[in-house]
């Protein structure tokens, strides 16, 4: 059972890796075009960006992790694409982890402690596992 938890845990970390890097990437990519423009403001196009980082992290998801996963059962055909649900979905995944870097490299910038944001984090995650562990355990 360690070793199947072990794998589960490798694989998601991947996962997650294949479907932020890029995503992240591509912020930092805005971030630095904007600086030569705007100067220390480019920081917020970060969060501008947003709605684009959203898709991009969809598209990432979709298409870079493997998702057809059927483990025996017939579960149905799996349908690429994105859609306003699915965009929400990435929307809702993206914007905490934007939030979070912003936050994380704005307290870097001011010299402040980056431990806060790090406990709040840690808090926020506990508090949806949970949330979600208890609503799977209701089901």
């Amino acid at each position: 059972m360690a070793i199947i938890s072990l794998a589960l845990w490798v694989i998601a970390t991947i996962a997650s890796l294949i479907t932020f890097a890029p995503v992240q990437a591509f912020q930092i990519l805005v971030i630095g075009i904007m600086q030569r423009e705007f100067g220390d403001r480019a920081r917020f196009a970060a969060l501008s960006s947003l709605p684009i980082t959203a898709v991009l992290t969809w598209y990432c998801y979709d298409y870079l992790t493997p998702n057809e996963f059927h483990f025996g059962a017939r579960i149905g055909l799996y349908q690429n694409g994105i859609s306003i649900a699915r965009y929400l979905a990435a929307l809702a995944v993206q914007t905490p982890t934007t939030l979070f870097a912003f936050l994380y490299f704005e307290a870097d910038r001011h010299r402040r402690s980056k431990a806060p944001i790090l406990i709040a984090a840690l808090a926020v995650a506990i508090a949806i596992g949970g949330g979600i562990l208890i609503y799977i355990q209701a089901r």
